[in-house]
């Protein structure tokens, strides 16, 4: 009965969790699940989550409450058991009534403790429920740090002396990758990307382009080969030194419930005025924050949900230039943009690289066509890299990317589908 109410807690346990899951996703998307008319299904979801908390919960309170009379119950019959026999011996005469007096008493002093004891083993069993779930959460993979210099390349040296070569921002040597071992992603991906260089990553959806990045990011490591940051293997450090170099701008550009003033300074909160002006000024932020009722102390809203998809672009690039990365990375910056933003944050792109090598996933010709460098993904491979002029020139598979731009065609051309890859 005991263990029945270690397996009730947990199963309450994990039903709250997933209700509270289903919530959160719900609420996350409420415009999406209106305009689904999906507002049944998620309340029917909801409720099927809260029933089996509610189902947990009531069986893990019967059990218990099961538990305490039989306790009770069981210490209170031996009381009277004792009591039964010790009074056929004292009428036999094989013990005497003082004898069984102080029996009696001893036992009631153990009564209460031994009540106790039992009360407090269905309590722990609850717990016990309770813990498991914590240890379950515990137990999820985490991230963890090599060990500096272990499994190291030979690098090239950082630049600066003369005759010597001058290492790039970023380079990929034959790296592999994949989410499954048997399906690899990545296959061989080898490029560098210069200082202070604009390079643009490009190819069909799903090849491998948003797994560069994050790769990059270590939010995963290489099955094989080697990323190297200013010619030093990225994982001979920790990840959070790394990351402090790197500057990721995602495509759906998250915004943090909170003031714009704290989106922007979520990675450097100690940033003076002098930087917040210089970001807000470098990603066209200044017309925005200026009609705003609060400016910078403005609520963004749940999500961002205040602010347009082409405002919350902006954001997001501002937040991450605050902390002047040495390599910024941008998950297609124009997908939410008009032309005149696209136009400006063109401009703050060639700004930027100035200050720090850009990596550009593009899908858009006139992001392409910005780039110094262009890098063409297919099917998890490297198949060219160049100049847009160059790449007109050379690459058969590049001019068709620019024909299905151009013409609208959006099929995968070539080998771009592969199963198993992702981008």
């Amino acid at each position: 009965m005991l263990h029945g109410i270690e397996v009730a807690s947990l199963s309450t346990q994990r039903a709250t969790g997933a209700m509270t899951a289903d919530l959160e996703r719900a609420l996350g998307a409420i415009r999406t699940v209106r305009a689904s008319r999906a507002e049944q299904r998620e309340t029917d979801r909801i409720a099927g989550g809260a029933r089996s908390a509610y189902v947990g919960s009531v069986r893990m309170a019967k059990l218990d409450a099961v538990v305490a009379p039989a306790i009770q119950l069981a210490v209170k019959g031996s009381f009277v058991v004792v009591l039964l026999i010790g009074g056929i011996r004292v009428a036999d005469r094989q013990g005497s009534i003082a004898d069984l007096a102080a029996f009696l008493l001893y036992m009631i002093y153990l009564v209460e403790p031994i009540d106790m004891l039992f009360q407090s083993l269905s309590t722990m069993e609850q717990g016990v429920g309770a813990y498991r779930r914590v240890t379950e959460v515990l137990e999820l993979p985490t991230e963890q740090d090599a060990v500096p210099g272990a499994g190291a390349p030979a690098s090239r040296p950082a630049g600066g002396g003369e005759g010597r070569p001058r290492a790039a921002a970023l380079e990929f040597r034959d790296v592999w990758f994949g989410y499954e071992p048997s399906r690899p992603v990545l296959r061989g991906v080898t490029f560098e990307a210069p200082e202070h260089c604009h390079v643009a990553l490009i190819g069909s959806s799903g090849v491998g382009k948003s797994t560069v990045f994050a790769l990059i990011e270590r939010f995963y490591d290489p099955d094989r080969g080697h990323i190297l940051f200013d010619g030093g293997d990225i994982q001979v450090i920790g990840r959070a030194e790394h990351r402090a170099r790197v500057g990721l701008v995602e495509q759906h550009a998250p915004v943090l419930y909170g003031t714009l003033r704290e989106n922007l300074t979520y990675s450097v909160p100690d940033a003076g005025p002098e930087e917040l002006d210089r970001v807000v000024e470098l990603a066209h932020l200044t017309d925005l924050i200026a009609r705003l009722p609060r400016g910078l102390d403005t609520d963004a809203g749940e999500h961002g949900m205040a602010l347009s998809g082409g405002e919350r672009q902006r954001i997001a690039i501002a937040r991450a230039l605050l902390a002047r990365p040495r390599l910024l990375l941008l998950d297609e910056p124009t997908a939410h943009l008009d032309a005149v933003s696209e136009a400006a944050l063109r401009r703050s792109m060639r700004e930027t690289a100035r200050e720090c090598t850009l990596l550009v996933i593009a899908h858009r010709m006139s992001t392409i066509r910005a780039a110094d460098l262009i890098v063409v993904l297919d099917a998890g491979r490297v198949v060219a890299t160049g100049s847009h002029g160059d790449l007109l020139d050379s690459s058969e598979h590049y001019r068709s990317l620019i024909r299905a731009q151009q013409t609208g065609d959006l099929r995968v051309p070539r080998t771009a589908g592969l199963k198993g890859a992702t981008g």
